[in-house]
């Protein structure tokens, strides 16, 4: 069995680090790729196929292996589905009723976002 450091999410570091240097990579600076419970999901567009691969950090901040899992989609069957979930989500959040608040009830860590 090879270490993390020989072998990182199924690829040596050279494959990885050429994986991340290669391609247009986004990291959400704010943090969206976390969730509540401290749970990733990273997403991986290999040709013509999307690789997920999802875990969850301790709380050192580190990755738990037990909590490991992935994912391969075709890509077309992987954007499908986002659009899909997309426009499912836009059409159940403009059927909801709004409340208006007024400028000064808007965290100040948000007003530049919306502005």
């Amino acid at each position: 069995m090879e270490s993390h450091e020989e072998n990182y999410l199924g690829l040596t570091l050279a494959e990885f680090a050429e994986q991340i240097t290669s391609r247009d990579v986004l990291w959400a600076l704010d943090g969206d790729e976390a969730f509540d419970d401290g749970s990733y999901v990273l997403q991986l567009d290999l040709e013509d196929r999307v690789r997920l691969i999802a875990f969850r950090c301790g709380s050192d901040g580190l990755s738990d292996p037990e909590t490991l899992s992935e994912l391969w989609m075709a890509s077309d069957d992987f954007y499908a589905l986002l659009l899909d979930w997309r426009e499912r989500f836009m059409a159940e959040w403009a059927s909801l009723p709004k409340v208006l608040i007024s400028q000064d009830q808007i965290p100040f860590t948000m007003r530049d976002r919306l502005s």
